[in-house]
């Protein structure tokens, strides 16, 4: 009996009552500021007094502990005047101070912010800030950025609240909030790259309505936002039904010719198109969300079965908002390449070209035999990818001959490239970006890697050599730059204006979950994300990682989601037996 009771003396009881003890605290604190017991300072604001505790000020502004932990006359001070701050303003402060709580109006937040800075009460902005964005919805996202856009020292919130806008667009922009903002601040969203909106047509629409508030105010105006509309993505049924009508009575010769000059681009065939005088921004597409395209296929001895997924990564919360949607499943023999547009995919199965319309599931299909099989050889390897809603085709026959082909979808149109240099190489990939169309080529027998951009203006090749030791392979493109990883460890960027080739960072390790994982890597927003399809007994699992890079030239690597996503059902991608000799293939398309 002793002896359990010297066993029971050494134990120890754990128990963590920090969120229960936090409210007792602070429950304690504003009875005894609520009855004056042992306060110890007054603070004078210029309409106001508040009685407080010392230490309460010091554990909260860095301000006041400077001022009574130092050798300055205030330490002894039973009153501090601040008169650059008024009642209403620190009153919300004080009362967040005893409280923990903060019910504030719009009109009273920027003076709030500006003397929680003044008194340097850092986590009180810190959390505040995150609350803003999270709490803010619909167009209070707008009223909240048009009145703390002035605040610098609250750079940060005001971006993430101009993120919002821009991620959340389509909605906002048909509010009284978007309708009352600036012409400066309307430019200011519409042309920042984090734009989301659905079709082009959205945002000629939101211009529009803008501009109809206050015709006689904005007629000028209106030209300077509608440069910022890239009318050449709307279609030419569009702009005759709906944009030139909305313009008929705007007197202004510029857009009339801007119109034209649109019109015409979307009147050409082809290569042809970059014959028409526009920047290269108004022919760009934009990225209309974060979506990447799966493409998972399997092969048996007799057949290939290709099922297309869209993984949506909605920039709210990457963790919660993860959506895998089934799009269709392909049927056919082969597919030799597959490239993705934000309105369709191709891809080339044999000797002929499908489109699938994203939005209507129907699949087109072009026949190839007239356009690149001009040397009679059938084609070994195939690549495509899409560069300002023009496909582009890499076709390399079984005699080395190499053709590009190019494809305009609204006219059905094809024609065939300046032909590549003849040299011989063992590996090829197709690749667009910001910059325009290349081709990565692997040369035979060095394992370097060249780079070919095509010119579609007058039909040319130029050569970029990327001086690299490491034998690379491309995961994708973003903006200016091309990403390659080696063997699956290492990082490394290839700045096309520049013509660097960097190391960027060590790429994590890839656990296999199962008996097999499939690989693929692909960059998109700016992020690096690495997708695997894992096997086991029952069915395969697609896992996702997100690795965001924050600053250049040294970027930080964070794993921030490292689970799975949706068990594949088996028997919906493979209604077949697969063997290893045949097995699974993962590739990973951006939109």
């Amino acid at each position: 009996m002793a002896a359990d009771t010297d066993r029971n003396r050494g134990k120890c009881l754990e128990m963590d009552l920090t969120s229960t003890y936090s409210k007792h605290l602070v429950a304690g604190l504003h009875a005894a500021q609520v009855e004056g017991l042992l306060t110890d300072v007054t603070i004078k604001t210029s309409d106001q007094s508040f009685s407080c505790h010392k230490l309460v000020l010091i554990a909260n502004s860095d301000y006041f502990k400077v001022m009574f932990t130092s050798n300055f006359q205030e330490k002894e001070a039973s009153e501090i005047s601040l008169p650059s701050i008024n009642g209403t303003t620190f009153g919300l402060l004080h009362n967040f101070l005893y409280t923990g709580k903060l019910s504030i109006m719009f009109k009273d937040l920027q003076p709030f912010l500006l003397a929680a800075d003044f008194l340097q009460m850092s986590k009180l902005t810190e959390y505040l800030s995150k609350a803003i964005v999270e709490c803010a919805k619909d167009e209070d996202c707008i009223t909240l950025y048009t009145t703390l856009k002035a605040l610098e020292t609250y750079q940060s919130l005001v971006d993430n609240l101009k993120f919002k806008i821009c991620r959340d667009f389509d909605g906002l922009c048909k509010t009284q909030a978007f309708l009352n903002l600036s012409k400066d601040d309307v430019v200011g969203i519409i042309t920042d790259e984090r734009l989301v909106i659905s079709c082009e047509r959205i945002l000629f629409d939101a211009v529009m309505l803008w501009y109809n508030q206050n015709m006689s105010a904005r007629t000028h105006s209106l030209v300077d936002l509608l440069e910022h509309v890239r009318l050449p993505l709307i279609s030419v049924e569009h702009l005759s039904d709906v944009v030139e009508p909305a313009l008929r009575n705007v007197e202004i010769p510029s857009i009339k010719q801007r119109i034209k000059k649109v019109k015409s681009y979307h009147a050409a065939k082809g290569i042809m198109k970059y014959q028409i005088p526009l920047p290269e921004i108004q022919i760009t597409p934009r990225k209309l969300n974060t979506k990447i395209m799966l493409a998972i296929s399997v092969s048996s001895e007799s057949d290939t079965r290709c099922t297309i997924f869209q993984l949506s990564i909605l920039p709210s919360s990457f963790k919660d908002k993860l959506k895998l949607t089934k799009i269709r499943t392909l049927d056919c023999r082969r597919i030799d390449a597959m490239s993705f547009t934000s309105t369709s995919i191709f891809y080339l199965s044999s000797t002929e070209l499908w489109q699938l319309n994203l939005t209507s599931r129907s699949i087109s299909h072009f026949p190839l035999e007239n356009f690149f099989l001009l040397s009679r050889a059938r084609p070994v390897s195939s690549k495509l990818t899409s560069h300002h809603n023009l496909v582009y085709a890499f076709i390399k026959s079984a005699d080395l001959q190499k053709n590009v082909l190019v494809f305009d979808p609204s006219h059905e149109h094809f024609e065939v490239c300046k032909p590549l240099p003849g040299f011989d190489f063992t590996w090829e990939n197709l690749i667009s970006c910001s910059c325009g169309v290349f081709i990565f080529v692997k040369m035979f027998p060095t394992k370097v890697i060249h780079c070919y951009q095509y010119h579609p203006k007058d039909d040319s090749w130029s050569t970029h050599d990327l001086q690299n030791t490491e034998e690379l392979y491309m995961i994708g493109s973003w903006g200016r730059h091309v990403y390659f990883c080696a063997q699956q460890e290492t990082l490394y960027s290839y700045d096309m204006m520049t013509k660097k080739l960097s190391q960027l960072a060590a790429l994590p390790p890839v656990d296999f979950i199962g008996d097999r994982t499939f690989i693929q890597t692909v960059a998109v927003d700016g992020h690096i994300y690495q997708l695997s399809l894992d096997k086991n007994a029952v069915a395969y699992t697609l896992v996702v990682c997100e690795l965001i890079m924050e600053g250049v030239p040294k970027p930080y690597w964070k794993l921030e989601l490292r689970e799975p996503v949706v068990p594949i059902l088996q028997t919906d991608l493979y209604p077949f037996q697969c063997s290893d000799r045949f097995g699974v293939q993962l590739e990973a398309f951006v939109v």
